[in-house]
């Protein structure tokens, strides 16, 4: 059975998703899974035993504006869409890309969500009846706002099996450093941090995460921060404020620093992909979220675990992009932040004294 699996958001968006692929072999035992995403993405399946063909775009912002439905198009022209599908599963909320995966399956069954409250107020009810719903062959409604990101889109699995059970957590596949020209000897406890977001007002702002890092910095042999190369400069004014971590935006690869965060003893970080892949590989996590709406929807995924927390200001405050991000995170003081930390590693200590190793690596790991 040959299944296409698309979901064209971002890195965290992925990992969210990723408990449909172990759905879809148990409802399809042998079926062969495509799975389309962003190639910046792409890091995150790599060696993911569970897809068959992973086929990646490019997009030029995180926004579907026109010219970039027209490039999500055009990539995937290839001669690989032009197999027949059983069936699609579109991840997506956003109904202007239903009309593009429908022509790929022809006639065949599309599962997709439509999130109510979202469509219709971003779109108008009528265009939303009118351009999206009625593509998907196998519409699945969230009337949910507040529903966490993984329950939502196993709404989907349960449209089609009513007994399948929600998993603890995603699952990412192994992560295996790769080599390269520089170590880090990892050996002892290190704490990860990610003071990035693609979205500036869900920074939370530098001069507060540097305090913060400062205060934690005996417990750790190091403090690694993680993050992109346009993400650097953050690295580096952390680097500057506290004297005592070392900054590593842009010197990794996607699934490199996914090896990094699963080996540290505690990530802190942003509402971002990373955050919600150090969530899947088990390790103690701590996110700092958009007010307690989005803590529902976007925190770590892992359900009655102390080890994993979500921290947020209050939810009177809407931030835009426009924002100053000191106004949007002044109701959310350092030592809030500070205490979800110890309260993690406190659980930690009290379930386990072994260091945490999820991916099974071990000994020293090579940057990339």
């Amino acid at each position: 059975m040959k299944i296409l699996l698309v979901n064209p958001n971002n890195i965290g968006d992925v990992v969210l998703a990723t408990p449909i692929l172990d759905a879809l072999h148990i409802l399809f035992p042998g079926s062969e899974i495509t799975f389309v995403a962003q190639n910046r993405c792409k890091g995150v399946l790599s060696g993911d035993n569970r897809i068959s063909h992973l086929f990646g775009f490019d997009f030029s912002s995180t926004s579907f504006k026109r010219q970039n439905l027209t490039r999500f198009f055009q990539a995937l022209r290839a001669p690989w869409i032009k197999q027949s599908f059983d069936l699609a599963i579109l991840t997506s909320a956003d109904i202007r890309i239903s009309p593009i995966v429908r022509s790929w399956i022809q006639f065949e069954p599309l599962w997709g969500l439509v999130d109510r409250a979202t469509n219709s107020h971003t779109y108008g009810l009528r265009d939303w009846l009118r351009s999206g719903e009625f593509l998907l062959t196998s519409p699945v409604y969230n009337d949910d706002p507040l529903r966490h990101e993984v329950e939502r889109l196993w709404l989907i699995v349960k449209s089609m099996d009513k007994e399948a059970l929600l998993p603890e957590k995603p699952f990412l596949p192994k992560i295996t450093p790769k080599p390269a020209n520089r170590k880090l000897d990892f050996t002892e406890p290190f704490m990860v941090l990610h003071p990035g977001a693609n979205i500036p007002t869900k920074r939370y702002p530098i001069k507060k995460m540097a305090h913060i890092a400062m205060k934690l910095r005996s417990r750790f042999s190091q403090i690694v921060v993680v993050g992109s190369k346009e993400e650097f400069y953050l690295g580096e004014q952390l680097a500057a404020l506290t004297g005592c971590v070392e900054n590593r935006c842009g010197a990794m690869s996607l699934d490199t620093i996914g090896s990094v965060i699963s080996r540290a003893s505690l990530y802190l970080g942003n509402d971002t992909g990373p955050t919600h892949m150090a969530a899947a590989l088990g390790v103690p996590v701590v996110s700092i979220v958009h007010g307690e709406s989005q803590a529902l929807r976007w925190g770590p995924y892992r359900p009655n675990d102390e080890t994993a927390k979500a921290v947020w200001h209050e939810d009177s405050l809407v931030p835009d992009r426009s924002m100053n991000p000191e106004l949007v995170w002044r109701s959310l003081p350092e030592h809030e932040v500070l205490d979800a930390c110890v309260s993690v590693l406190d659980a930690v200590r009290s379930k386990t004294t072994k260091p945490h190793y999820n991916s099974g690596v071990v000994g020293i790991l090579w940057e990339h």
